[in-house]
């Protein structure tokens, strides 16, 4: 005799597939908003080092490059305090959850910026 399946074990089958494809779902977009947190904080390191290459420099900055930093970090806003022998450049941005984000970068300037 030959037993088939029941429609209790098709439900129960379907729920626990459901049931995984929502949690792996759940873990895609947690890692895609941590992946863009990563990147968005990468951006904001090459925004500093290159504030820090225009400040020791002699030749300035390139604007084209200045504009394309901007358009990475769109929200981001970069400000610069002169103390001591140093000068601190600090960038913050917007985080995807709201979350306002910064890092900073002391540069020795020997009190020039």
């Amino acid at each position: 005799m030959r037993r088939g399946v029941t429609l209790i074990e098709l439900m129960v089958t379907v729920a626990v597939l459901g049931i995984a494809a929502l949690l792996a779902g759940d873990a895609v977009s947690t890692l895609r908003r941590q992946s863009n947190e990563i990147a968005q904080r990468e951006r904001a390191l090459q925004w500093l080092e290159f504030e820090a290459a225009t400040l020791t420099s002699r030749f300035g900055s390139d604007p084209t490059v200045r504009a394309a930093l901007m358009a990475e970090l769109p929200d981001a806003m970069v400000d610069s305090q002169v103390r001591d022998q140093a000068t601190i450049i600090t960038v913050s941005w917007q985080g995807d959850l709201g979350v306002r984000h910064s890092r900073s970068l002391a540069v020795l300037t020997g009190g020039r910026q």
